[in-house]
């Protein structure tokens, strides 16, 4: 399996490839170890960066129905952005214009200055844009290392029905492929589980995989959609360290989708709230989340935890 000669690796690759973090956490995910959590409830928020990502006045149809009215927000590079808003807000739908699954009747998409608004999912993803699902894509029958491996084919000449295909040695990547998955894998806590089958692990733990095939993509923008569905406490805690220490470790941008508020609370740098399609309210989590239009609209339960 080749390279494509003229393919350059997206920078959280290069990072993982290159193994910037210290020596000891090296160490500690060469042997599968957890490194310890940070404590998220103390963080100090992060500065904002410039807009990674931009949406202008994007509008979606559906028929009659408007899931999107000329909304507008920015995703700053290095921070993780939250969208959040009510059930029927427009939430998944803006997320889905993002990624490429839908495109606008109206708007424009700005990724790194660059207009993507027509661009399909897989050009979004050579540029950098990664995602995950609410509902999970994994290949049960295969390794955690195999499906991290997925992640990694848009740096090689194969096709997708290739690398699914059930035939011993398909996966045979290129050692600095294979070295990207392994990394992403231990910073993913997934360590001990590198050649347990997908479909005999715990559901938080396939969360965690789902999320390591994603950086195995390298990508500049990480976009997670409601990824703590389903999961209990104690799991969606430490998805929450998680995504902490891969921004903090790697630089990379995240987007998230989230209708749990307890969840984003704690690490969000930045907020945006919808509202029947149309976008409330912009900023920093600690005013954003004390507006009181945005806790009218949540029926009191965003004091709650809950969105």
């Amino acid at each position: 399996m080749t390279t494509p000669s003229a393919t350059r690796r997206p920078p959280a690759a290069r990072r993982l490839l290159r193994g910037r973090a210290d020596t000891a956490l090296r160490r500690r995910i060469d042997a599968g170890v957890r490194p310890a959590p940070a404590v998220t409830e103390a963080r100090t928020p992060r500065p904002l960066g410039d807009p990674l990502l931009r949406v202008e006045d994007v509008t979606v149809r559906f028929g009659g129905v408007t899931a999107n009215d000329s909304v507008s927000l920015v995703v700053p590079r290095g921070c993780v952005t939250a969208l959040i808003g009510p059930n029927g807000a427009g939430k998944t739908t803006m997320f889905n214009v993002v990624s490429g699954a839908i495109t606008p009747a109206a708007g424009t998409i700005l990724f790194e200055d660059r207009d993507i608004t027509r661009s399909s999912v897989s050009d979004r993803a050579r540029r950098g844009l990664a995602r995950t699902f609410q509902n999970l894509e994994l290949v049960d029958t295969a390794t955690v290392l195999d499906n991290v491996l997925l992640g990694t084919t848009q740096y090689v000449r194969w096709g997708f029905l290739r690398a699914m295909a059930p035939v011993p040695g398909v996966f045979q990547a290129d050692e600095r492929l294979r070295e990207v998955a392994v990394r992403a894998i231990g910073l993913c806590d997934l360590g001990p589980y590198t050649r347990e089958l997908a479909g005999n692990l715990p559901y938080g733990k396939r969360r965690h995989v789902e999320l390591a095939r994603a950086l195995a993509a390298g990508p500049r923008l990480l976009l997670l959609d409601e990824p703590s569905a389903g999961m209990d406490a104690e799991e969606t805690a430490e998805l929450g360290h998680l995504i902490v220490r891969i921004v903090d470790r790697l630089g990379v941008s995240v987007l998230v989708v989230e209708h749990d508020m307890s969840f984003v609370r704690p690490f969000a740098d930045y907020v945006h709230v919808l509202n029947q399609g149309r976008l409330l309210r912009s900023g920093l989590p600690a005013d954003v989340l004390v507006d009181p239009e945005v806790r009218r609209i949540y029926l009191g339960t965003l004091g709650a935890g809950h969105a």
